[in-house]
C-alpha cells in the first residue's frame, strides 16, 4: 500500500512515528571498557595429578551395564525413602462405577425427573473416556453411594474430582453444590448439609464443548446451539471495525464511525476491539480481519466478526465483541448502535 505526503498528514499515529528523537540520544553514553593491566600466564610448569584422566570406554553392552550396576549401588543410600507415613484421618469411598447417558428434551423440561433417575442409562466404569458426542451435546452421570455414622462424625463430607472434561455441575441428593471448569484439574464441593445417614444420590452434568482450547491461543463457547470460536485480533487490539457489510443495524454510519474511539474511563483514545469471532451461519454486523496464528500453528489471514446476530423463531441472538461500556454516553455512534441492538432497530 503506498502512502503519500496528505496522508500522514491526516494520519495522528504516522506523524507520532515520524518524529524525529536524535535529541533524545545526545544525553545517552556508552560505557567503556575498563583498563586493565596486562599480565602473562607461566608456561612450563604442571602438576601431573591434575592432568585429565579418560574414563575407560564403555564400547559394549556388557560393559555399560556393569558400570549401571556400579552406579546403582553406589547411589543406593540416598535413594532410600526414609519419610514417616502419614496418617490419613480421611474415610474414602471411592466411586467406581455409575450411570450415564446423554441429555434428551425431557431432561431440559423436567431436570427434576433427571435427578431421579429417569430415562435410559447405560453402566459405565471410571473413569469414563467418551468420544465425540455432537455439538453442544450434554450428558449426565449418575450413582448411589453410601455415607456411614463414622463420615458424619468426621464433621464434614465432600465429594471430590479428579478431573470432568470440560464443565460439570454437581447435584447430590437434588441439591445443586457447583460448577467447575477446566479439563483435568481437580475439584472437590462440601454437601455436609446435604449428606443423609445410609444411600446418597449423586447427579453430574457435564457439558464438554461449553469451552475448549484451540490452536493460536483461542477458545470457544455455545450460543444459540452454535459453537463459536473466540480469538484475540490478528497483531493485536483494534481501534477500528469495519460496517462495509452494510447491516441494517449500521445503516447511516459513516466510514470513520467505528474508527479512534474515546475512552472517558482513561481520557485518552483507546481499543475498541480486542477480541473477535467465528461462527457459521450467523449474519455480520461489524467486521475485523484476524489470523496470522503464532508460531507453531500459523493461520490464514481472513475476516472475521466484531458482531453478529443469527435468528432463533420469532427472536434473535445478538453478540457484540466491541468495547460500548462506558461509552454509549459520550460517543453517539456507540450509543445509537448499542440502542440498535437491544430495541432491533
Amino acid at each position: 500500500m503506498k502512502t503519500t505526503k496528505s496522508d500522514r498528514k491526516q494520519d495522528v499515529f504516522a506523524n507520532i512515528a515520524a518524529q524525529q528523537t536524535e535529541w533524545r540520544r545526545e544525553a545517552l553514553i556508552e560505557p567503556q571498557p575498563p583498563a586493565l593491566p596486562e599480565s602473562e600466564l607461566p608456561a612450563g610448569r604442571s602438576n601431573p595429578q591434575a592432568s585429565f584422566k579418560p574414563l575407560p570406554k564403555l564400547d559394549t553392552p556388557e560393559k555399560l551395564q556393569r558400570a549401571l550396576e556400579r552406579e546403582r549401588r553406589r547411589t543406593a543410600p540416598f535413594l532410600r525413602d526414609l519419610t514417616p507415613a502419614i496418617e490419613s484421618n480421611r474415610i474414602a469411598a471411592p466411586i467406581i462405577a455409575c450411570d450415564w447417558r446423554l441429555e434428551t428434551e425431557a431432561d431440559r423440561r423436567d431436570f427434576g425427573a433427571t435427578l431421579a433417575g429417569a430415562g435410559e442409562w447405560q453402566r459405565v466404569s471410571l473413569p469414563h473416556y467418551g468420544g465425540p458426542v455432537g455439538r453442544a451435546a450434554a450428558y449426565y452421570y449418575r450413582t448411589t453411594f453410601e455415607v456411614t455414622r463414622a463420615m458424619l462424625d468426621k464433621g464434614s463430607v465432600w465429594v471430590c474430582f479428579k478431573g470432568v472434561d470440560y464443565q460439570a455441575r454437581v447435584f447430590v441428593n437434588g441439591a445443586f453444590l457447583g460448577s467447575h471448569e477446566g479439563f483435568f484439574a481437580r475439584f472437590a464441593f462440601d454437601f455436609t448439609p446435604q449428606a443423609r445417614l445410609g444411600q446418597n444420590v449423586l447427579v453430574v452434568k457435564v457439558e464438554n464443548d461449553a469451552c475448549s482450547i484451540s490452536d493460536g491461543g483461542s477458545w470457544g463457547m455455545t450460543v444459540a446451539g452454535d459453537k463459536l470460536k473466540i480469538e484475540g485480533c490478528g497483531m493485536g487490539q483494534r481501534h477500528f471495525v469495519s460496517r462495509a457489510i452494510g447491516h441494517p443495524l449500521v445503516e447511516g454510519f459513516g466510514p470513520e464511525g467505528f474508527r479512534l474511539w474515546h475512552d472517558p474511563a482513561v481520557d485518552r483514545i483507546a481499543p475498541l476491539l480486542e477480541t473477535c469471532f467465528r461462527a457459521e451461519g450467523w449474519t455480520p454486523t461489524l467486521t475485523t480481519g484476524s489470523g496470522g496464528g503464532n508460531l507453531t500453528a500459523p493461520t490464514a489471514w481472513s475476516s472475521a466478526l466484531a458482531a453478529a446476530e443469527k435468528r432463533d423463531g420469532a427472536g434473535v441472538w445478538r453478540i457484540c465483541q466491541v468495547a460500548l461500556a462506558g461509552r454509549t454516553k459520550t460517543n453517539p455512534v456507540a450509543g445509537l448502535f448499542a440502542g440498535r441492538m437491544l430495541e432491533g432497530s
